[in-house]
């Protein structure tokens, strides 16, 4: 009791702390970290989170593959498409646990994310449920306007899917008195919404 362990004993532990370290490492990525909370959103072809990374497709597909291998993504093909997903829910609570972690013990994490969106015509901050809550009042029409894939992956009861370039010169009757609103989800967690309310 309390002793340390024998030779046995350290090399089971050194294996059991490098499958640790093998999904820590996988995850060391800004782009892999990305990746992983797109895939949270739902199942993308690897074109498809190319294009939302800004990435290559080749690049992108280097990337996966690590994710693969560490067991955090999974793979399925359809044809000539291959579609990826999370490996399973405790991967998406991990992406979650990471980016709260950083959040709390990295002030440069608010830093940024102050940066970013107050360089975006000073949107404001609102949680999931209180946009839930106000849509739900009738107070906000949210106008969803994420790419059709991300659109298809999820979405909530309360919002539309508009196209943007469609939205010029153009109101629903009944919507006058509504607060109109648009609606984005951030890698970094948050909500933010924009429009006349």
């Amino acid at each position: 009791m309390g002793e340390e362990p024998g030779v046995e004993g350290r090399e089971a532990k050194d294996r059991l702390y490098d499958q640790f370290a093998r999904a820590a490492k996988a995850a060391a990525s800004p782009k892999r970290i990305e990746l992983l909370e797109l895939l949270a959103q739902g199942e993308r072809t690897v074109e498809s989170l190319a294009q939302a990374t800004g990435m290559g497709v080749t690049n992108t597909s280097s990337h996966l593959q690590v994710l693969r291998g560490a067991r955090l993504a999974e793979t399925r093909k359809d044809g000539t498409k291959v579609f990826y997903r999370l490996a399973g829910e405790e991967v998406a609570v991990f992406v979650v646990a990471l980016r709260d972690l950083a959040r709390s013990r990295l002030a440069e994490v608010d830093q940024v994310m102050r940066d970013y969106f107050t360089a975006r015509d000073a949107l404001e901050p609102v949680s999931r449920a209180e946009l839930v809550e106000r849509a739900g009042r009738g107070e906000v029409v949210i106008l969803d306007v994420r790419p059709a894939a991300e659109f298809a992956a999820g979405h909530g009861d309360h919002g539309r899917r508009v196209r943007i370039h469609s939205m010029e010169g153009r109101q629903e009757p009944g919507d006058a008195r509504e607060g109109c609103v648009g609606a984005a989800h951030h890698g970094a967690g948050s909500t933010r919404v924009a429009g006349d309310r």
